[in-house]
């Protein structure tokens, strides 16, 4: 499979779902064709924490999707219900979650990206223009420019704090 590690981002998609990731990805290019513009695994499944019942945490960037995120599913409805019966033989309790977006909406930003900042937390498996890995890359740069830590709350999930040193009228900008 192409791509299964890009610009540093060292993440890898444990090997018991790399078949069904694989099914994925076949499957999505096939739906997408040329507006498929790049599909990350990110989440557990790659930093190596999965439980039997983790899902796989898929994002999609492409083209021309439709409005609403009951018709951008429906649209790869098929490649995802092939993945998931190839995962259900060895993980009967997992799912293939998806988010998909256009380019305009990554560029917009926000949280869902932060961890895929980091270093083991994301699996780039098509991205054929690097754009999606320059898009991470200056999202890491301007996080890494306001201080941006990753810290535990007292119950040990994980938050970001953007900017530790923020006084009233400091913007972010991300």
């Amino acid at each position: 499979m192409e791509g299964w590690r890009l610009l540093g981002y060292g993440g890898t998609v444990e090997h018991e779902y790399r078949e069904a990731v694989a099914v994925l990805v076949s499957g999505v290019r096939r739906v997408l064709g040329e507006r498929l513009i790049a599909l990350a695994v990110y989440g557990s499944v790659v930093r190596g924490v999965a439980r039997s019942d983790s899902d796989v945490d898929v994002l999609i960037v492409a083209d021309q999707l439709p409005r609403g995120p009951r018709a951008r599913r429906q649209l790869v409805g098929a490649p995802v219900d092939e993945a998931e019966a190839v995962l259900h033989r060895s993980r009967p309790d997992g799912w293939i979650s998806v988010v998909l977006k256009t380019r305009e909406e990554v560029e917009q930003g926000g949280p869902l990206f932060y961890d895929m900042t980091l270093p083991d937390h994301i699996e780039i498996l098509h991205d054929p223009e690097g754009w999606f890995a320059s898009f991470l890359e200056r999202l890491r740069g301007k996080m890494a420019a306001l201080g941006a830590v990753r810290r535990r709350d007292v119950s040990g999930h994980p938050y970001w704090d953007l900017k530790p040193d923020w006084k009233p009228g400091d913007v972010i900008d991300l």
